[in-house]
């Protein structure tokens, strides 16, 4: 049907139809008057449904029923227009469009959808001359094999949508046609726009989207929720309180120019809001949720966030997120270089939740670098990103809590909210792609919240391009910086900075760490020039502040490790260290490098421990009540050119408060810091309280008006030998000349200082050695412990302690100190402890020998109870090897009474064949030699003295050997030899043994004579020993150790007697035996050469000892396998010559040793015949004396007959 130049209306009712076999249902072309059609009915066209062509006007179509063509509705030649379009039934188009203007067509009114729109396109307008106000959809609009909505060059107003708009591309696409892009002024979504790809794209150059509020859900396929590319843009506003989902949630790209981004709804996709390519955002509010699902790679472009700011200078001036993002990757990041306008973020402001929620598997150092598990990222992209401000006053819970790669900006980090990081609070690191010469900086850090970081709180990296060193400009903290098993504060690199400061003010202020609270390996300080920056003070903490190192707990909490390191510096801190108005650090300010300033602890300050092992050059100052328990010096305090000549004095430590400990240490007590150079500068100027262990260099003395304790001496172990050595630490003159000064009411208590003689007689040798004291109060110095040498002391000498004590003129002043009553000589101490001074009055004292720390008598009773006990274990061992071994083969014995006997001797014999074959283990009748090996361990308790105790031996040996059977009845020899290995330690003197010892002998055993079946024998052996002795020896007063070593040598000889009894009843034997023993030993000279050059020398000394022995053997077989012995005994000395001489310096002693006169032993085993000719045996021996003296043995012996 064809409507032509006069217009007119066509209706068609619900049983009525047009479907003509070709060409266009209803077609209109140059009409000149009102046309409208109403259908309730069914149009249908092959080619169009209605076609309004050439310069035709189609007011109102209204249609409820169908209308249907390859195109459902179209304006389709130059000048067509088709005014408004509502539908509330259906309209259908194949592969074209449902409803569609193109050709120079233009739909110029309203379409008002509550039916079916559906089409290859679902509305397509294409061309300039479109220009719709309204398009309201609350039925469905789909484009099957395109868009939901297409915009080609062309415009609409409005589009509102409360039902369906789908397409299998994009369900809403705004195009460019013709060189001229499409516009959409503004989207309203209250229902469902999806696409395949997009939900809502502007796609082509020119194309623009200006506002989009969304109420529903937008829902793009492997493209965007909502996005602007290709020279599309989105320049008005976009506001969600619905979902948008994509593959990202909303991209803007380009020319997209965005006054405000607001989400209360949800964004899904694995970037939720994408800004790049320079487009620019005003404002980005978040008060809903954001969720970006996508995991970060290794370059920029596979890059993921909750916002995501990317390449070319794209800039949002205000992010804020009052709600919640969810983050697989990243939550803010910005990977890109500075815009025009000068900032990529001019605000970032979190007061909602940054949290990610990826797995900690999924992370790398590579795409970490890349903000993989970040909350806020930023990494450089052809130039350097900028962020103004980020404010956090909510919560960032992400595996670091803020990343800054290479070549980054931010002007202010404000954190009033809670940083909580599984890794590092703040970072400023590296990633992979990123070497230029580009300045990475943060200018400001001021946290009032908490950072909360598993490794470091705040973390700067070594930069991969050391010309661009990172560096953050000032940190103010009034909140908490944690670092659970780092350090609150890291810079890890010699030229890594912290250029003007770090400053913590008020009580809630702290920085900790595991390791450290703040760890410096970088500077501390950069702008600073002497007091340029606050005041010089670049690590400051003021009213209540703390720096804490940390320990953990078991229920996860923490507390406060005064024993570790709250400031370990190994770079430098251009500075000082300032702390005031009761601020604390809990742990250890441990400086390895550099300070160039001082530490000052101001109004009830405290530190609990400063360890210096490099330069603190404006010294250390306490005022007002401050406390430090302890200083450890083995670096130099103060400055080397500090004027002491002048009145503008800087003392290297000014103590008005209380130091309860000050260490300045030269390495007393290892040696590997014995050639250290240890200085304080400026001296010690001490108006409160301080405890001084010096063992270094004090320049410019020690001047006190309060209370001083000090110990000026140590131990020195020289650095090749390890030989110890007592001398004092150094202590320069102040600018009075005086070594020690005290004045007013003060106290100085000397608790150590070492002299090299006991006194000193020249004035030459008082001023080279002596202390020279001044003051207008010498009366308040006081020699508590003074150590003296001890190499030249002598016995009943009285010896002058007051010449320790010197005026500048070198004259005895000593008699001036305790009050005027002069050095107490009950002080004088050695520092061996082998002297002991009583003093006499007026500073007079005399010297005692203290003989229990005399090692002599020890020693000598060592090497004498060692042997005889050894002897008496080897002779136990020997006497159940040294037996009868062998089977007697009486076809050989000739001199028997039995064979005087007749009949006799054939009973008897076969009677003591058979007893013999029961008693030796042995069934091989053609074996003549037996051997053995035999382990033992030994546990021994020598009694030395009364007043000295027992020294404690444990002893392993092994012991073998063999015997060999001599024809016709002559009996049985054999040798041994042996090792064994004794540790000993006798506690009261402190000395340790380590005996080695080897040795061996002969053996004999043969039978006397037979009377029936009982045997009478004979058992002798020899014996040679050689014993080396090494010696080590500490002292009661000092850590210092000695050695030496001794040789002994020692021979002799033992002969037995004895019977074997058998009782054939219960098949047992007993032996009695007597015998008498001689044992000799000799020593070599040895001496210990003590500190000092006290030398203990002992001259070599011959000993001899005579024994008789009595023993009482029961040996019990209790089958053809098993049989058990038991022995008991004693020994009696009758002659012994044991005495030792001694030169102790100048004093000699002579003394005997003496040893037990009587010994006890016993001795039980039980042995197990493993084979015919061979058996094993466990055995124990012991032994003992009335002066409690013990000895016991295992041993277990393997013997074998061949």
């Amino acid at each position: 049907m064809t409507i032509g130049n006069g217009g007119g209306t066509l209706t068609i009712t619900e049983s009525g139809s047009i479907k003509p076999s070709n060409g266009n249902g209803v077609y209109i072309n140059s009409t000149n008057g009102q046309s409208n059609i109403s259908n309730n009915g069914d149009i249908q066209g092959n080619n169009n449904g209605i076609l309004v062509d050439h310069s035709g006007t189609l007011n109102n179509i209204t249609n409820s029923g169908t209308i249907q063509g390859d195109n459902g509705i179209r304006a389709g030649g130059n000048g067509s227009i088709i005014e408004n379009i509502t539908n509330t039934g259906t309209i259908l188009g194949g592969n074209g469009y449902g409803i569609g203007a193109d050709w120079g067509g233009a739909i110029q009114g309203t379409i008002n959808n509550s039916g079916l729109i559906q089409g290859g396109n679902g509305v397509l307008l294409n061309g300039n001359n479109n220009t719709l106000n309204n398009l309201t959809n609350s039925g469905v609009i789909q484009g099957t094999n395109g868009n939901g909505v297409f915009i080609q060059g062309s415009s609409i107003k409005n589009l509102n949508n409360n039902s369906v708009i789908q397409g299998n591309n994009d369900g809403i696409l705004v195009d460019v046609s013709s060189g001229k892009g499409g516009t959409l002024n503004n989207i309203n979504n209250s229902g469902l726009i999806q696409g395949n790809s997009n939900g809502i794209r502007a796609g082509g150059n020119g194309s623009i989207i200006e506002n989009i509020t969304n109420t529903g859900t937008i829902l793009g396929g492997n493209g965007y929720g909502i996005g602007a590319d290709w020279g599309g843009a989105i320049q008005g506003t976009i506001n969600n309180s619905g979902l948008i989902q994509g593959d990202k949630g909303i991209v803007l790209n380009r020319l997209s120019d965005i006054s405000t981004l607001t989400n209360s709804g949800t964004i899904f996709g694995k970037t939720g809001i994408q800004v790049s390519s320079g487009a620019e955002v005003d404002s980005i509010d978040n008060k809903g949720t954001i969720i970006a699902t996508g995991i970060n790679g290794d370059k920029f472009n596979k890059g993921n966030a909750g916002i995501f700011i990317l390449s070319s200078g794209s800039s949002v001036k205000t992010i804020n997120n009052d709600g919640l993002i969810l983050t697989y990757n990243t939550g803010v990041g910005v990977i890109d270089k500075t815009p025009d306008s000068g900032s990529n973020i001019e605000t970032l402001s979190n007061s909602g939740t940054i949290k990610y929620i990826g797995s900690l598997d999924v992370i790398n150092d590579a795409n970490e670098g890349m903000g993989q598990g970040a909350g806020i990222y930023m990494g450089n992209l052809d130039n350097v990103p900028k962020i103004q401000t980020i404010n956090n006053t909510g919560l960032i819970d992400t595996y670091n809590g803020m990343y800054f790669s290479l070549g980054t900006h931010v002007e202010t980090i404000n954190n009033s909210g809670t940083v909580y990081a599984i890794k590092d609070g703040i970072v400023l690191g590296n990633d992979k792609h990123s070497n230029e010469d580009r300045q990475t900086e943060i200018k400001h850090v001021n946290n009032t919240g908490s950072i909360i970081a598993g490794r470091h709180g705040i973390f700067i990296d070594i930069s991969s391009n050391q010309n661009v060193p990172f560096y953050i400009k000032t940190i103010e903290n009034k909140g908490t910086i944690l670092g659970q098993s780092g350090a609150g504060v890291f810079i890890n690199g010699s030229n890594q900075h912290i250029k003007d400061y770090i400053k913590l003010e008020g009580s809630n202020a702290l920085i900790a760490g595991g390791t450290a609270g703040i760890y410096n390996k970088g500077t501390i300080g950069v702008n600073n020039n002497g007091t340029s920056v606050n005041n010089g003070n670049v690590i400051d903490l003021q009213d209540g502040a703390i720096i804490a190192a940390l320990t953990p707990n078991q229920d996860g909490s923490f507390s406060y490790n005064l024993a570790g390191d709250a400031i370990l510096n190994e770079g430098t801190i251009k500075g000082n260290i300032n702390l005031n108005n009761k601020a604390n650090i809990y742990g250890a300010i441990n400086n390895k490098n550099t300070i160039t300033g001082n530490i000052s602890l101001n109004n009830n300050s405290y530190i609990s421990n400063i360890r210096n092992s490099g330069v603190v050059k404006g010294g250390i100052n306490l005022d007002n009540n401050s406390l430090v328990n302890t200083i450890i010096n083995t670096g130099i305090i103060g400055n080397e050119a500090t004027p002491l000549n002048t009145q503008d004095i800087t003392y290297g430590i000014n103590n008005s408060g209380t130091i309860e400990k000050l260490i300045n240490s030269s390495g007393g007590l290892s040696v590997s810091n014995t050639d250290k150079d240890i200085h304080i500068y400026g001296g010690i100027n001490n108006s409160g309280y301080i405890d001084i262990f010096n063992t270094g260099n004090i320049h410019g003395g020690i001047t006190n008006n309060g209370t001083l304790i000090i110990n000026n001496s140590h131990i020195y172990f020289e650095k090749n030998t390890g030989k110890a050595y007592w001398h004092s630490g150094f202590i320069g003159k102040n600018n009075n000349g005086y070594h020690l000064e005290n004045n007013n009411g003060g106290k100085l208590n000397i608790d150590g200082w070492y002299f090299n003689a006991p006194e000193y007689t020249t004035k030459e040798d008082r001023l080279q050695n002596s202390i020279i004291i001044g003051g207008n109060n010498l009366g308040g110095i006081n020699a508590d412990s003074i150590y003296i040498n001890n190499k030249d002391i002598q016995q009943n000498i009285v010896y002058d302690a007051n010449t320790f004590f010197i005026n500048k003129e070198g004259e005895s002043i000593g008699d001036k100190t305790n009050n005027n009553l002069g050095v107490d000589g009950n002080n004088i101490i050695d520092p061996t402890g082998i002297f002991n001074f009583v003093g006499v009055g007026n500073g007079g004292y005399m010297a005692h020998v203290d003989l229990d720390e005399v090692s002599g008598k020890t020693l000598a009773k060592s090497m004498v109870y060692s042997a005889r006990l050894r002897n008496i274990n080897i002779s136990n061992i020997l006497r159940d090897l040294n037996t009868k071994n062998f089977q007697t083969e009486f076809s050989q014995v000739l001199d028997m009474e039995l064979s005087k006997k007749g009949e006799a001797y054939g009973n008897d014999a076969d009677l003591l064949a058979e007893l013999e074959d029961i008693f030796i283990p042995n069934k091989n009748p053609n074996a003549k030699n037996h051997t053995f090996l035999l382990p033992y361990y030994n546990h021994s308790s020598i009694k030395i003295g009364k007043s000295v105790g027992s020294l404690s031996s444990n002893t392993t040996g092994l012991i073998g050997g063999s015997f060999r059977e001599l024809p016709n009845d002559y009996g049985t020899i054999g040798f041994y030899l042996g090792y064994e290995d004794a540790s000993k330690e006798q506690a009261t003197q402190r000395l340790k043994l380590d005996d080695k010892t080897y040795y061996g002998g002969l053996t004999y055993y043969g039978v006397l004579a037979r009377d029936g079946i009982n045997q009478y024998y004979i058992s002798a052996s020899t014996r040679l020993d050689y014993t080396k002795t090494d010696i080590e020896k500490t002292y009661k007063n000092n850590t210092a150790t000695i050695d030496s070593d001794a040789k002994t040598y020692g021979y002799g000889v033992d002969v037995k007697v004895g019977a074997n009894y058998y009782n054939t009843l219960d098949i047992a034997r007993i032996s009695p035996e007597i015998g008498l023993s001689y044992y000799g030993m000799s020593n070599k000279n040895f001496t210990l050469k003590h500190l000092g050059g006290l030398k203990e020398h002992y001259n070599g000394e011959q000993f001899n000892f005579i024994d008789a022995s009595a023993a009482l053997k029961w040996y019990k077989p209790w089958s053809d396998k098993i049989r058990s012995n038991i022995t008991i005994g004693a020994i009696v000395n009758l002659y012994n010559d044991a005495q030792g001489s001694l030169k102790l310096g100048q004093n000699y002693f002579t003394t005997q040793i003496e040893t037990s006169k009587y010994y006890g032993f016993g001795q039980l085993g039980l042995s197990y015949a493993i084979a015919d000719n061979a058996d094993l045996s466990l055995n124990y021996a012991g032994a003992f004396t009335f002066d409690n003296t013990t000895s016991h043995t295992m041993f277990l012996k393997l013997g074998l007959w061949w």
